[in-house]
């Protein structure tokens, strides 16, 4: 819609040549815009200038598309599965460690190292289980925010529209000019 109803201004020049020389002019619109319009403008509304197709598109455009609700972050969900998968491989390291410890065995310097590996496997797997438990309360604390409204973002979208409404200088709907420039 932008490019024909920039293209409009040349048209009509072109085709004031052809008029003024005598020749029949026939224009082909691959879209008028009249659906856009008809779904876009109010029905009972007037307006006193040519209405902008892209102007009103565009706007559309930003409020169906620019999101002000917060969404779920997919990263703290990716995390906890990795942090429970973490836990899970711990548990099971210090089953096997505590099993290993477990075996008689007549050195002491190899009981030694089991009771610090079981040690280290214990404070690893309260660690990883901390972790899980911050992930969950992350999780649920983020799914409580999701698709509440954002007032940054709410106030953004609405100053892109008033931008877009009072400031973008776009063209009136194609046919509407060339009906207005040429009858």
């Amino acid at each position: 819609q932008l490019c024909v109803c920039y293209k409009v201004p040349a048209l009509v020049e072109e085709v004031r040549t052809a008029l003024a020389a005598g020749r029949c002019v026939v224009i082909g619109l691959q879209s008028t815009g009249e659906a856009a319009l008809d779904r876009i403008a109010d029905e009972n509304s007037t307006h006193p200038a040519l209405y902008s197709l892209c102007r009103e598109m565009l706007v559309t455009f930003i409020q169906n598309n620019f999101p002000v609700t917060k969404q779920a972050d997919a990263s703290l969900t990716k995390d906890l599965a990795r942090a429970r998968s973490f836990l899970e491989s711990s548990l099971i390291s210090k089953a096997e460690i505590r099993a290993a410890a477990a075996a008689p065995t007549s050195n002491p310097q190899a009981r030694s190292e089991a009771a610090a590996a079981l040690s280290l496997a214990v404070t690893r797997c309260h660690a990883a289980s901390a972790e899980v438990a911050r992930l969950e309360l992350e999780v649920a604390k983020d799914a409580l925010q999701a698709g509440k409204v954002d007032p940054d973002c709410e106030a953004t979208r609405a100053r892109l529209v008033r931008v877009a409404m009072a400031e973008l200088l776009l063209p009136a709907a194609a046919l509407d000019a060339l009906i207005d420039e040429l009858g």
